[in-house]
């Protein structure tokens, strides 16, 4: 999940009117922006924050994300860790509930309050998940504000919608994507190659293995690793979730090229 919204800088109102459709850029999930809120960006250290937020008062922020990952309603441990990771300092008031299901997609929320400079913050959290990918709102005020808040919270998390991973797409990124790089020194004889490669399969399973040599100077070095996990995607956003939990997000640019989140190349090879 993102970072918390204090100590961001503002970039700029989106351009949604009132009742109309917030879509999250990456197109992971939309949903209605209610009168009497704005939707705006914000940027955090790991890049750029949507939110909501009350206006004219600002009284009450609704943060929007997403996270990749294996959700499951029988398993709400997944969701209470990505909160300790985000916001180590929430303590939970009532854990994660499900409150509805629909086939794989499930909705979940809990309630969460923060003790900071003498202030309670309160935040309840709704999570709309499939197996794959959560999208989450997090509603934020001052506790002495909250009861107030708690019908437009709970009225804008039933717009939530969770966009559904593109199966066709998935057989259609079937094979294996290189990438390399190489370095030289200039004021040495001192050289490096390094090769990436990623294996998509159609079942929706990936692995992926890098190796590096590099020489110079009558010495020679060579390394790897390998990795597995399962992607999956929305739109032209491609998703890779390791085993461990760690995700990347590649963009399909074309039928023959990935672009990962550092700008590099990745060819079909096979």
């Amino acid at each position: 999940m993102n970072p918390r919204l204090w100590g961001m800088m503002f970039l700029g109102v989106i351009p949604v009117v009132a009742g109309g459709l917030f879509t999250h850029p990456d197109g992971v999930f939309s949903l209605k922006v209610p009168e009497g809120w704005e939707a705006r960006v914000m940027e955090g250290e790991e890049g750029s924050v949507y939110v909501l937020q009350h206006v004219p008062d600002y009284a009450a922020t609704v943060i929007m994300g997403y996270v990749p990952g294996a959700f499951s309603p029988d398993n709400m441990e997944a969701l209470h860790a990505e909160v300790r990771e985000a916001f180590p300092t929430l303590d939970v008031l009532n854990p994660f509930r499900v409150y509805a299901k629909e086939g794989q997609l499930f909705r979940a929320k809990g309630d969460f309050v923060e003790y900071a400079g003498g202030k309670e913050t309160r935040a309840r959290i709704y999570v709309v998940a499939r197996p794959m990918v959560a999208a989450y709102l997090i509603c934020l005020s001052a506790k002495q504000d909250f009861r107030a808040y708690q019908k437009a919270f709970s009225q804008i998390a039933a717009g939530l919608q969770l966009a559904r991973p593109r199966a066709d797409a998935q057989v259609a990124l079937a094979g294996t994507w290189e990438s390399g790089s190489a370095y030289s020194d200039p004021f040495s004889d001192y050289s490096s190659f390094l090769s990436k490669a990623f294996v998509l399969m159609p079942d929706g399973k990936y692995t992926y293995s890098s190796s590096v040599s590099a020489g110079g100077e009558g010495v020679s070095a060579y390394g790897g690793g390998e990795e597995r996990g399962f992607f999956f995607v929305i739109g032209r956003s491609v998703f890779l979730v390791a085993e461990d939990g760690t995700w990347l997000k590649f963009r399909w640019a074309e039928n023959n090229l990935l672009v990962g989140p550092e700008g590099e190349r990745y060819v079909r090879t096979e």
